[in-house]
């Protein structure tokens, strides 16, 4: 969700620039987005932390699929694109960093 509102923003940005910088920007969040939104699909229903992991790697090789399709294919605007990129794939370390989660299931209260 959070990385969303970081592909919105680097869109609203890009329009700063040129119209080409906010497309790179949307495309640059359904790269990062729609392997991420796939994995955690299937991390919901997925307990087995072998499976858990080879659905990670799946994740990884769809983004780098997506991110050479993008670029051989499109051809889009270099600072939107990799920065947008950049900016959402920096989530998945800020976010835990910034709101940590407890180990257990349990909330630090109980």
């Amino acid at each position: 969700m959070l990385q969303l509102v970081v592909t919105l923003a680097g869109a609203v940005i890009g329009l700063f620039w040129d119209y080409t910088q906010a497309l790179a920007a949307v495309l640059a969040g359904t790269v990062c987005v729609v392997p991420g939104a796939f994995f955690a699909w299937r991390a919901n229903v997925e307990y087995s932390p072998q499976a858990l992991l080879l659905q990670w790697a799946g994740k990884f090789g769809a983004t780098l699929v997506l991110m050479a399709l993008a670029i051989i294919w499109l051809q889009p605007a270099a600072l939107g694109f990799f920065g947008t990129f950049i900016a959402t794939q920096a989530m998945y370390v800020i976010v835990p960093l910034k709101w940590p989660q407890p180990l257990s299931g349990r909330s630090r209260h109980d």
